[in-house]
């Protein structure tokens, strides 16, 4: 294993745009309830696309503020899980360590997707059967490929989650910094969360906790983007990976009955619970 840290004392620098001030809130309240001694708000950039928004923010971070190593970059929309704790941790020797995950991740080749899902569900096969078909998809799933770990600790090869990251060395840094520079100047630039997927956490040493200690939070649905089932697909143990894909199912299948009867989020919770 690697060095001893106590998480409230972490370097972070967290991303939150100007006018978005429930949030900033939000976060200024977590840290003071939890005893943060060490965080610095970082002005994120708007911009029409808000990829490219994403990118430049984080990519800001990482230049002019965050040291050359040992430092935790969060997004405004964390909260803690029940898994936190204010305690020394123990992180392991890797470059990257997600403080917080997803179970969505990139969708491996079919080999893959057999080997580390032999239990998923069969609505899961046939959304990854349309990915392979349709030229404009994603390709983006419940296919985070699940490997051995410590109890404390495991790999990551493709997840897509990137509101909390703590970037151990000064490699991961360096190699984040260039990558996300490349994709600014590509024509078509991708979200950053499929860098650290697609290339990343392969070229690097990427570990998760087995029981993370921040997920994300949606704390003002936003009516453009259906994203109210981020609670579902980042507050999760690696332990339990399918049991959470279950859940995620479920929810994606009452959303289909409400949308299809033009039901509000709201009533339909209400009618089901």
């Amino acid at each position: 294993m690697g060095s001893d840290l106590k998480v409230t004392e972490i370097p972070i620098f967290w991303l939150n745009m100007d006018d978005d001030v429930v949030k900033r809130n939000n976060m200024e309240t977590m840290f003071e309830k939890y005893g943060f001694t060490n965080h610095t708000r970082i002005s994120a950039t708007k911009d029409d696309n808000p990829i490219v928004g994403c990118a430049l923010s984080h990519l800001d971070a990482l230049e002019n503020y965050a040291p050359e190593s040992g430092f935790l970059i969060l997004e405004d929309d964390c909260a803690v899980t029940e898994w936190f704790t204010t305690d020394d941790v123990e992180l392991p020797d890797c470059d990257l360590v997600y403080f917080g995950g997803s179970i969505w991740a990139r969708e491996p080749d079919e080999t893959k997707r057999l080997d580390h899902h032999p239990y998923i569900l069969s609505r899961s096969r046939m959304r990854s059967i349309q990915h392979a078909y349709d030229p404009n998809s994603e390709g983006n799933g419940p296919w985070l490929e699940l490997h051995s770990g410590d109890g404390l600790f495991r790999k990551v090869t493709n997840m897509l989650s990137t509101h909390a990251i703590y970037y151990k060395t000064s490699k991961s840094k360096q190699e984040t910094i260039k990558l996300m520079k490349k994709n600014l100047e590509a024509n078509t630039i991708q979200h950053i969360d499929w860098l650290f997927a697609d290339t990343l956490q392969k070229n690097l040493e990427a570990c998760m906790f087995e029981s993370p200690m921040f997920y994300q939070h949606i704390i003002v649905p936003n009516p453009e983007y259906d994203d109210e089932n981020y609670d579902v697909v980042t507050k999760f143990r690696l332990s339990e990976y399918y049991h959470y894909v279950d859940e995620y199912f479920q929810w994606e299948r009452r959303e289909g009955e409400r949308i299809k009867y033009g039901i509000s989020r709201h009533m339909f919770d209400k009618h089901c619970d």
